[in-house]
């Protein structure tokens, strides 16, 4: 036989092979589709209006949640002229009538911010599968301390 003849074999050989090993694939049903789909779904939320309280002002934004956990990315703007520290697992996050907290039982480093600084972090909780997609939650920022720089 010749070279050209073995090329056209093995050719063919493949095109055979190739769409029978990708249908040998398990075909996933419709509900479990459906469920991956809802899993991937997240809701995201309107823009929220920055929070001022005296000299610091927090910006929101990315406020959204997801299948298992509920989350939004903070901007903290010191504009005083002392420290502000936060404790990102004192914040309580109010979702579907359960309250959650960024604590994995460890205790964390407070945040220091110093004067006129600026800091940003991420608040993320998480829950049981499907218990955090709803429409709206809301947010305590709790912890939240200023320490003089005299």
């Amino acid at each position: 036989m010749s070279r050209s003849r073995y090329f056209l074999l093995a050719l063919l050989a493949l095109v055979l092979v190739v769409p029978a090993a990708a249908s040998a694939k398990k075909k996933k049903t419709d509900e479990e589709l459906a469920q991956e789909a809802l899993e991937e779904h997240k809701n995201h939320m309107q823009e929220v209006d920055p929070v001022e309280e005296g000299d610091i002002k927090l910006i929101l934004h990315d406020v959204h949640d997801g299948w298992d956990f509920a989350m939004v990315r903070v901007k903290i703007e010191n504009d005083g002229s002392d420290y502000v520290i936060f404790r990102k697992e004192e914040a309580v996050f109010h979702v579907g009538g359960e309250d959650f907290q960024q604590y994995d039982g460890k205790e964390k480093k407070p945040v220091i911010i110093d004067p006129h600084g600026k800091s940003k972090h991420t608040w993320k909780v998480k829950g049981e599968e499907g218990e955090m997609q709803v429409e709206e939650f809301s947010i305590d920022l709790k912890g939240f301390y200023v320490a003089s720089s005299d």
